[in-house]
């Protein structure tokens, strides 16, 4: 009898601690699991509601550029307002404005105090030739986070290694736009890219360090770089301050012709 029941308790023993090891053993396999990775189609909306949360944009940031003809480190006061509305005014702390350059319905202006000049034109849509062309088109690339791509581009998804999802946006096969952005919920736009008819990359803008403004995200460092018919070039904005959805006006993106400064106009 007793050796019956010792049988029997040490059956019931080993059944146990297989019952605990195969109960690890499926926490384990859950654990390493991980969650599934999102489908095309969460990705692509995920991301697109990144970029609408934001339609304006102003900052008072820390500016170095290689590359332009006033290129140096100084302060500036950015703003954005989507789609039609850049400005970057750049000047030494304490001192005078260096540049002041806006995008308002599409027509660029910049004013040269230094030079007592203002250049107007149509606002390029890429980089060209001339210097102040290439700034004109470099400068709006800033706020590539939250520029969507253009509606005739088709998206492409690839995911990276390192949990990365990079989109490519192509036009008749060919990559256009391409954009790389992590998994998360509420998805950060980690880097941008710019790729001309010849398959190279004419701009990169990196965009790190993200802070919250209120329920919202924006990079507080970002940086562009890429190569035009002028050379290389290369910018780097650190966020120093940022309000977000301030209802900017036209008003906000004009600059207005100081008495006895020169006007030049189809500049770019």
């Amino acid at each position: 009898m007793r050796s019956h029941r010792a049988a029997c308790m040490q059956a019931l023993s080993l059944a146990f601690l297989s019952a605990l090891v195969s109960c690890s053993a499926d926490r384990t396999t859950s654990r390493s699991a991980g969650p599934a990775p999102l489908d095309d189609s969460t990705v692509l909306s995920r991301c697109s509601r990144a970029r609408g949360l934001i339609t304006s944009f102003e900052a008072r940031a820390a500016i170095s550029t290689d590359g332009f003809p006033r290129s140096g480190s100084f302060e500036g006061i950015l703003k954005y307002r989507h789609p039609d509305g850049v400005r970057l005014r750049a000047f030494r702390s304490p001192g005078p404005t260096v540049f002041d350059f806006s995008i308002v319905d599409g027509e660029c202006t910049l004013l040269l105090p230094s030079e007592k000049k203002m250049l107007k034109g149509g606002a390029a849509a890429g980089p060209r030739s001339a210097a102040d062309s290439v700034g004109a088109a470099v400068f709006p690339q800033l706020f590539m986070w939250i520029q969507p791509p253009d509606s005739s581009l088709l998206p492409r998804i690839d995911r990276c290694d390192d949990g990365r999802i990079r989109i490519a946006y192509t036009e008749n096969g060919r990559i256009r736009r391409r954009t790389t952005i992590d998994a998360s919920e509420e998805p950060r736009i980690l880097e941008e890219e710019l790729i001309d008819d010849a398959g190279r990359v004419v701009l990169h803008a990196c965009f790190s360090e993200y802070r919250r403004s209120g329920d919202l995200l924006f990079p507080a460092r970002v940086e562009a770089k890429g190569v035009s018919a002028a050379g290389p070039f290369r910018i780097l904005a650190v966020v120093r301050e940022a309000k977000l959805n301030l209802p900017l006006e036209d008003v906000d993106f004009e600059i207005e012709l100081p008495e006895g400064f020169a006007l030049e106009r189809d500049a770019f």
